[in-house]
């Protein structure tokens, strides 16, 4: 047994080697900076109830690459809340996680098709042409649209005011499948007939 400031601890050796990068050398552990213990097995920065308080809800984090540590609470679905070193719920349901920002405050981050509404992820979605869906007010949905869209009926559609439809010369009879700005295929646009057959129309149209 080796003694170290005033109390008895095992000795270290190659079958009880010292953790953390720490050098055994008599018997003794001599840690790396960041760690301390008779083994080196605690990190500085966790240690005098930094996290928590010494409440058991907390436990400490430590990255030894980045030398970093942090506070984490053990339980799912709880943030650890830095102004009173505590744990609070934030269940944010199965459709997302939750996550605290620098003002520690609760926000969801959901996945594709759901947005945070009152700290839970519901369901949102305003159709193709949309980028983002979100939620305001009293559950209203926000819907941003792709360029050249706008939002009726809380879903992104085509904006007529801005349409530019473009027909190829051997497009005719009653519509055309038109190159538009950027835009689908879905828009048509009314013309007159011409002197192209209508069986030959249609196998342009269509082929």
């Amino acid at each position: 047994m080796a003694k170290e400031t005033g109390f008895c601890t095992e000795m270290c050796n190659d079958t009880n080697p010292c953790q953390n990068g720490g050098v055994c050398q008599e018997g003794l552990c001599k840690c790396h900076e960041d760690y301390a213990g008779a083994w080196c097995e605690t990190p500085k920065w966790c240690m005098h109830s930094r996290c928590g308080n010494g409440r058991d809800e907390v436990k400490c984090i430590w990255d030894s690459e980045k030398r970093e540590g942090r506070c984490e609470c053990k339980e799912r679905y709880h943030l650890y809340m830095e102004r009173d070193r505590s744990c609070e719920k934030c269940d944010c349901g199965p459709d997302g996680h939750c996550i605290m920002t620098e003002r520690e405050e609760k926000v969801c981050v959901c996945k594709k098709g759901y947005a945070d509404y009152l700290l839970q992820c519901k369901s949102c979605d305003c159709g193709y042409f949309s980028t983002n869906c979100s939620f305001q007010g009293l559950g209203k949905k926000l819907c941003q649209c792709r360029e050249n869209y706008k939002q009726q009926n809380y879903k992104s559609i085509w904006d007529d005011d801005n349409a530019n439809c473009v027909c190829k010369s051997t497009y005719v009879f009653q519509i055309c499948i038109t190159s538009m700005s950027g835009v689908n295929s879905y828009a048509y646009l009314s013309i007159n007939a011409t002197h192209l057959p209508i069986s030959e129309t249609y196998d342009r149209l269509f082929q």
